[in-house]
C-alpha cells in the first residue's frame, strides 16, 4: 500500500512540474467505466440538440489518446464526423487503427499547431492551462466544450454553462 501512494505521489508531482514549468501537456488517461458511460450520454443530449440546425455533427477530441473514447462516442451517436487531436506519434496511430472504420480524421499536432475549421461538441481531459488554450483555440466556433475534472484556468471571455456531475466528478460545460 506505501509503494501505491508512493506512485500516487510521484504522478502528482511530475503533473505538477509539467504545470508549473507552463506547459501544456495533459497525461494519457483513458475514460473508462460508469463515467464514460455518463458522458456519452451528456455528449449524446448535446448532439440531439446541435442536430436541430444541422445534418453532421463534427465531433472533437484534442489529447485522444489512442481514441478508445471517441471510438465510443462514435458507435454510440449516429451522423458524427470525429476529429482527433493528439500529439504522441504512436498514440496517434493506435487512435487512426480504432477509427478506421468509422467517419474520422486522426490529426498528428498540439493545441497550438492545429485549429479545426468547425467543431459542434468538444471533449476534453486535459489539465486547466490546455483547456484553456482549447477554449481560446476555438474561440468564436459557438463549440459546446465539455471538460472532465478540470475547470479552465482563467476562462476570462468564455462562457460558462454549467458544472455537471458525473459520478463524484465534474464536468465543465462552456460555449467558445
Amino acid at each position: 500500500m506505501e509503494e501505491l501512494g508512493k506512485a500516487i505521489q510521484l504522478l502528482y508531482d511530475a503533473m505538477m512540474f509539467i504545470e508549473s514549468a507552463r506547459g501544456n501537456l495533459s497525461p494519457f488517461v483513458p475514460t473508462q467505466g460508469s463515467v464514460r458511460e455518463q458522458l456519452v450520454r451528456y455528449i449524446d443530449t448535446f448532439v440531439a440538440k446541435i442536430k436541430e440546425e444541422k445534418n453532421i455533427v463534427v465531433y472533437y477530441e484534442p489529447g485522444c489518446g489512442d481514441a478508445s473514447f471517441a471510438r465510443r462516442v462514435a458507435l454510440n451517436i449516429k451522423s458524427l464526423y470525429i476529429v482527433c487531436l493528439e500529439i504522441d506519434k504512436y498514440l496517434a496511430h493506435d487512435a487512426r487503427k480504432r477509427l478506421e472504420s468509422l467517419y474520422a480524421d486522426v490529426v498528428i499536432g498540439d493545441l497550438s499547431s492545429f485549429r479545426p475549421r468547425r467543431a459542434d461538441i468538444v471533449y476534453a481531459y486535459l489539465l486547466p492551462r490546455a483547456v484553456k488554450h482549447v477554449l481560446h483555440t476555438l474561440q468564436g466556433l459557438r463549440s459546446i466544450v465539455l471538460s472532465l475534472d478540470y475547470p479552465a484556468e482563467d476562462s476570462k471571455g468564455v462562457y460558462e454553462l454549467a458544472i455537471l456531475r458525473v459520478d463524484n466528478r465534474s464536468l465543465y460545460v462552456y460555449v467558445s
